[in-house]
């Protein structure tokens, strides 16, 4: 068990290796697979030393945050100014595609 958030995060560095080697669709892909690994790391490794309690309940939150924060900034460009989430990214809710509010879990449980 100890050994999956190494595993997740092995997947990450080869990901982000390959982003730079690739282009067009064949980036969007391997940029869902970095996310991907890189949240299955963070939360993996939550698990593992901080428990369910803990991990269930920052999962709820940073999930929580990261998808109203990018609902709220494409909605009103408020704070991050004029932008949007490309639609490549995959399913989205409320045009937030699911990859972003992960991207928010992986960076803010490191951090």
């Amino acid at each position: 068990m100890r050994a999956i958030p190494w595993l997740f995060t092995t997947l990450v560095v080869l990901s982000q290796t390959l982003w730079v080697l690739v282009s067009g669709e064949n980036r969007v892909m391997v940029t869902a697979m970095s996310v991907t690994s890189f949240f299955l790391a963070s939360v993996s490794h939550a698990y593992l030393k901080r428990g369910l309690a803990w991990t269930a309940g920052f999962l709820a939150i940073s999930l929580s945050f990261g998808w109203l924060i990018e609902v709220l900034g494409t909605r009103t460009q408020f704070p991050f100014g004029d932008y949007m989430d490309a639609e490549a990214l995959g399913p989205a809710v409320l045009s937030v595609p699911i990859l972003i509010p992960m991207a928010w879990t992986m960076v803010s449980y490191p951090i």
